[in-house]
């Protein structure tokens, strides 16, 4: 198994081997799409050094977010299955709702409704992730809630925004993320 320290530099980061005591360098130096990566004595090449940016959250970390959320309801109950979630950009969110082809399906009433666009949706997202990601052991934070206004109920999706730091709602209906779905939320699934 490998082990890497992560050492500050300014506001980038050096990765280093603590086996070897080399750090991760761009091969050639060069920063194209593709290039490799190779260990190599520590300088002060721009080519060693990395801007890391945290991608997830934990289960606690979305549960806290989640009970300062002013969306809920005061019965409001979070259901949740893994201990660690990766928040996707939103330029992977985007293409997985294009692909999934919710936006050019119609509405069948009871028989396709709110509820299912949203867990479809979950699902064509746990197909990325299996698919593309080559990992395990974490889940994608792309949730279901249940909400209400009034008599009227809603099901939608939510993760969190860039920052990790709030729910962001996205309607499975039109493909629109926001801040508000203007229903009161009693129920989540993640």
């Amino acid at each position: 198994m490998w082990q890497w320290r992560i050492v500050g530099n300014g506001g980038y980061t050096k990765i280093q081997n603590v086996a070897s005591g080399t750090f991760l360098d761009l091969f050639t130096g060069t920063s194209m799409p593709g290039i490799q990566v190779q260990g190599w004595a520590r300088s002060a090449s721009e080519s060693q050094d990395w801007f890391l940016r945290r991608v997830s959250r934990s289960d606690v970390e979305i549960r806290e977010i989640l009970a300062r959320d002013t969306h809920n309801a005061a019965n409001f109950q979070g259901f949740r299955q893994d201990l660690l979630y990766l928040v996707l950009p939103k330029s992977v969110r985007d293409a997985i709702y294009v692909k999934s082809g919710l936006k050019n399906m119609k509405d069948r009433g009871q028989l396709f409704d709110s509820d299912d666009y949203a867990f479809f949706l979950k699902v064509e997202v746990a197909k990325w992730g299996v698919n593309t990601l080559l990992a395990d052991d974490f889940g994608i934070l792309w949730g279901v809630m249940f909400g209400q206004k009034g008599n009227h109920g809603l099901a939608y999706n939510f993760y969190l925004n860039e920052n990790l730091d709030n729910i962001m709602f996205f309607d499975p209906y039109t493909g629109d993320e926001k801040v508000d779905m203007e229903y009161k939320a009693y129920l989540a699934v993640y």
